[in-house]
C-alpha cells in the first residue's frame, strides 16, 4: 500500500511539473503572438506611409508635367507667330571672337557654336539652320564627338559638375529653377548661346541672378 501511495505522489509530482511547464510554455507562445501582432501593426503602419508618400509625389510629378506642358505649348505658338511673319535677313554677325581651348575637343565644340551665331532661335531645333538652346549645344558638342541630350536639364543631369572659378571654354553653363536655359561658356565671362523666339545665336555675358552651375561634357 505505502508503495502504491509513492507511485501516486511521484505521478502527481511529475503531472505538477509538465502543467508548469506547459504553463510558462503557452505563457511564451502569448507574447510571441503579442509581438507578432505588433510587428504586423507597424508593417502596415509603414506601408500605409510609403503609399500615402507615393501618392503626394506622383501629383507633384502630374502637376509639373503639367506645368511643362503648358510652357512648351506657349513656346510652340510663339514659333508659330514668328514663322508666320515675314522672313528677315539673318543679321550680320559681326566680330566673331577668337577663343582658345584647353583641349581638342572642347575646341571643336566652342568652334563650332560660334560658327552658327547670326541663326534664329526656333523651339526645338538642333541645327543646322535653326537652334533652340540645349539643341546648339548639342550640336556643337556633337562635333567634337561627344554626345549630349536635346533638353537643358537632362544636359546639366549627363555632365560633371565644375565649379565657377574653374571655368573653361567649352564648359555648359546653365540658368533657372528649374532650369530651362544652357549655354557654351567661351572665356572672359562671355557664353555663346540660341536665347528665345525672335533672336539669333549670339554671345553675351554670363552673368545672370538665375544662374545655377556648370558641366563640362566628355570627361
Amino acid at each position: 500500500l505505502q508503495t502504491s501511495q509513492e507511485a501516486r505522489t511521484r505521478v502527481f509530482e511529475r503531472l505538477d511539473v509538465a502543467t508548469s511547464e506547459l504553463n510558462i510554455e503557452l505563457d511564451r507562445l502569448e507574447k510571441q503572438k503579442a509581438t507578432a501582432a505588433r510587428a504586423r501593426k507597424r508593417v502596415l503602419e509603414l506601408k500605409a506611409e510609403i503609399e500615402e508618400k507615393i501618392a503626394s509625389q506622383q501629383g507633384e510629378i502630374a502637376e509639373l508635367n503639367e506645368k511643362i506642358q503648358r510652357a512648351e505649348a506657349r513656346q510652340r505658338r510663339r514659333d508659330a507667330a514668328a514663322a508666320a511673319q515675314p522672313s528677315t535677313p539673318l543679321p550680320n554677325p559681326g566680330h566673331i571672337p577668337t577663343v582658345h581651348a584647353s583641349s581638342p575637343h572642347a575646341q571643336k565644340a566652342v568652334d563650332a557654336a560660334l560658327s552658327q551665331i547670326g541663326k534664329p532661335y526656333v523651339y526645338a531645333a538642333a541645327g543646322p539652320d535653326s537652334y533652340d538652346c540645349s539643341g546648339l549645344t548639342m550640336w556643337a558638342w556633337a562635333q567634337a564627338g561627344v554626345g549630349l541630350p536635346h533638353n537643358s536639364g537632362a544636359q546639366y543631369a549627363a555632365t560633371p559638375r565644375v565649379d565657377r572659378s574653374d571655368l573653361e571654354p567649352g564648359d555648359l553653363v546653365f540658368f533657372g529653377s528649374p532650369i530651362h536655359h544652357v549655354g557654351m561658356y567661351i572665356g572672359d565671362g562671355q557664353m555663346v548661346e540660341a536665347p528665345y523666339t525672335g533672336e539669333y545665336v549670339r554671345v553675351v555675358s554670363m552673368d545672370r541672378s538665375d544662374y545655377v552651375g556648370a558641366g563640362r561634357p566628355g570627361l
